[in-house]
């Protein structure tokens, strides 16, 4: 049973994509600001981030305390996002950055957003930094391409529409 089905309204905050564990590899899964237990206001770095690390800690075997000290500046080392609410709909702030396809309506389906007006909208403040993802494979034992390092010739496409 979705939040829909439930009854739930849409809601807005950040949201990030991480690598989940999964036989013969990983998979991608998106931990919103709610299932971090923040506020939609709350910031990347300084709240969802540290949240964050704690649960890639616990779902790739790690210490968290060492995780965080490692990773504490590498906030935009895994791809992100914002829905925000101006006005009357919904605006889907992103880096062009995902790691799956279909991620427009992964997004939707998490925000509960089936039914409201929304927007996506390619953000350049949600992009990942160079020098974050790698240091987020490397702290979790991933090669770089498969954690969604592009290598620095990859073309970029931003387009708003889904993948």
């Amino acid at each position: 049973m979705n939040g829909q089905d439930r009854g739930e309204e849409a809601f807005a905050g950040g949201y990030y994509w991480f690598p989940t564990p999964a036989p013969g590899g990983f998979g991608w899964t998106i931990a919103t600001c709610r299932d971090l237990g923040c506020r939609a206001d709350d910031g990347h770095d300084a709240v969802l981030w540290p949240r964050l690390i704690v649960r890639l800690a616990a779902l790739w075997a790690k210490d968290a305390e060492i995780l965080g000290r490692r990773l504490a500046l590498s906030y935009t080392g895994l791809p992100r996002g914002r829905v925000t609410r101006p006005g009357g709909g919904f605006l889907i702030l992103h880096g062009d950055d995902s790691p799956v396809a279909g991620w427009l309506d992964q997004v939707v389906g998490r925000f509960r957003l089936a039914g409201s007006k929304f927007r996506p909208l390619f953000d350049e403040h949600e992009t990942m930094i160079p020098g974050h993802p790698r240091a987020v494979a490397a702290a979790l034992g991933l090669h770089p391409r498969e954690a969604g390092v592009r290598a620095p010739d990859d073309p970029v496409d931003r387009s708003d529409g889904p993948r």
